[in-house]
């Protein structure tokens, strides 16, 4: 630190990293809501997995599921080729739940479900998201109200039917066309 602050170039750099260190420091509250939401997404991971193994009728216990997605995750760490764990994890995943006793052709289909939903669906977020800040500026007013309307139009579906509505109630018959 001290050879960073001497260095002309550097210098002025070097004390504004300084200064962001001494506002970074977590408390022990900060801490234990780190761990809390970091044990609700490993819960949530496995939950998805849990349910992409069921949507295509694979039958395994929640410990098992456990095992293959901790057993993934290593495989992800121990071959950290491509970013996310690409392909080490979907292989590790797979192999797993066909040790539980799932057939091939199933196992690929919940583990390719999972990553869909775990995986691409955060990415797509995440590319929007980045879109969305850094594109805003350009973006005309009437687009950005259709933007808007539309993600309103998104949340209030998804709260409907995921948190309020029973989906035992949610009707699964195509809906009446329109008469003109």
């Amino acid at each position: 630190h001290r050879w960073a602050l001497a260095h002309p170039r550097i210098a002025p750099y070097a004390e504004r990293l300084a200064g962001v260190r001494d506002v970074l420091r977590p408390t022990r509250r900060d801490w234990a809501a780190l761990a809390a939401l970091a044990l609700l997404n490993w819960v949530f991971d496995i939950l998805a997995l849990l349910a992409a193994a069921n949507a295509v009728g694979i039958e395994v216990s929640p410990n098992g599921v456990a095992l293959t997605y901790f057993a993934a995750q290593a495989a992800g760490s121990a071959l950290p080729l491509l970013p996310g764990g690409l392909g080490a994890i979907e292989g590790s995943m797979a192999a797993s739940l066909v040790a539980f006793g799932a057939a091939l052709s199933p196992a690929a289909a919940a583990v390719g479900l999972y990553r869909l939903v775990s995986y691409w669906a955060v990415v797509a977020v995440g590319w929007l998201a980045w879109a969305t800040l850094h594109e805003h500026a350009r973006l005309g007013a009437r687009l950005k109200s259709r933007l808007a309307a539309a993600g309103g139009l998104l949340m209030d579906g998804m709260m409907a039917f995921a948190f309020v509505t029973p989906y035992t109630t949610v009707p699964l018959h195509a809906p009446e066309a329109r008469r003109p």
